[in-house]
Order: C-alpha cells, then sequence, then structure tokens
C-alpha cells in the first residue's frame, strides 16, 4: 500500500482503529475522522477517574 492514502472514518476505536493500524503497517498514509461527540465524551469520561 506505499503511496496510497486511506481516508477512515470511527478510527479512534473498535474495528476502525484495528483498520487504520493494518493499514499503517501497510505503508498507506493514514487520515482518521473521529466525531465531535466521541472526542467530547472521551475526555469527560476521563475526568471522572
Amino acid at each position: 500500500m506505499q503511496g496510497k492514502a486511506a481516508v477512515i472514518t470511527g478510527g479512534a476505536h473498535g474495528i476502525g482503529r484495528a483498520i487504520a493500524e493494518a493499514f499503517r503497517r501497510e505503508g498507506a498514509a493514514v487520515h482518521i475522522f473521529v466525531s465531535a461527540a466521541f472526542i467530547f465524551n472521551h475526555l469527560t469520561m476521563s475526568q471522572k477517574t
């Protein structure tokens, strides 16, 4: 996948993250998009611990 680009939506966790990591291992330039709601929820949860 050298020289290729992959756009991954929902790549912050779970299957999306695994796919992004696999593409990266194969040499692709990976661009990950996550929703603002996911970021907000993640930050909120990390503040509670």
